[in-house]
């Protein structure tokens, strides 16, 4: 019985170090499969191949053999190394998708400040051109504002001119009779009362023709026509149009035109609001 005993125990003693190589190499096994699996295996396959050699030597060698030791090592080294190149690997992965990522980011934030460009531009042109409205708005109403008060003056003026021309015409009605028509202002002068003789003015006709012409004066830019009855001349038309210039009158905006219609012992003055001609240039 004692002997059965101590050949269990022997027997014992011996199969513990296969289990426990079983064991081991069946954790290697696990951890090597494990490895191959991974992404990034492809980046270590001869660190892998060299440890799937290691681990076919263990199981070849005796447990504990120098040999064993010797292949467990080498597995584990090589199964180290084969788990640094995948993290590098991975790593590398990892810094080529950041920096895709950055170049994309890069890229939208040029096309971004591209953008923000265009539209600080498309402001800056909008603000010129709000501003050269308000400058066109502002001139608008500055011509409106003189168109106004240019208007406003021409009917002051307008307005004036009436007031004048009915005063002129109260004026002149004391020496001629006065009308008008669409030609101008026509005055109506009695010959017996501007001259003494046939021809020649009396002084008290010569001061009537000097008041006549002190008031014309105040007509600018106008023509004066004199013209008498019918007959055989002109020479009382002559006469006051020669006395007109020499009491004032511009001389080229004085002259002598045949009369019609006018009674006998009348002269006329026509006062016509078309402006006098030029006067001739002087002959060298």
């Amino acid at each position: 019985m004692r002997r059965q005993f101590s050949l269990y125990t022997l027997a014992l003693l011996f199969c513990l170090p296969v289990q426990a190589q079983s064991a081991d190499l069946g954790d290697y096994q696990e951890r090597l499969s494990a490895a191959s699996r991974e992404p990034a295996a492809s980046a270590a396959s001869q660190e892998l191949a060299e440890a799937g050699q290691a681990l076919t030597a263990m199981r070849r060698a005796a447990p504990d053999s120098p040999e064993y030791t010797f292949q467990r090592d080498r597995l584990e080294t090589r199964l180290r190394q084969a788990e640094l190149k995948g993290q590098a690997a991975e790593n590398r992965e990892y810094l080529e998708a950041l920096k895709q990522q950055h170049d994309i980011y890069v890229a939208e934030i040029r096309q971004l400040k591209a953008r923000q460009a265009e539209l600080q531009s498309q402001i800056a042109r909008r603000r010129q051109a709000q501003a050269q409205r308000a400058e066109l708005d502002a001139e608008l109403e500055r011509q409106r504002r003189a168109r106004l008060e240019a208007e406003t003056r021409l009917a002051r003026l307008a307005v004036e001119r009436q007031q004048i021309e009915a005063s002129l015409n109260i004026l002149l009605s004391q020496w001629a009779q006065v009308s008008e028509d669409s030609q101008g202002k026509r005055l109506r002068l009695e010959a017996s009362r501007l001259f003494g003789s046939k021809h020649s003015l009396s002084s008290q006709g010569r001061m009537q023709v000097q008041n006549l012409a002190a008031l014309l004066k105040a007509l600018p830019d106008r023509r004066f026509l004199v013209s008498e009855a019918a007959g055989p001349s002109a020479a009382r038309a002559e006469a006051l149009a020669q006395a007109l210039i020499q009491a004032g009158l511009p001389a080229q905006s004085v002259s002598v035109v045949p009369g019609t219609n006018l009674p006998a012992g009348q002269l006329e003055l026509l006062v016509s609001s078309a402006p006098a001609p030029e006067p001739a240039p002087a002959l060298p």
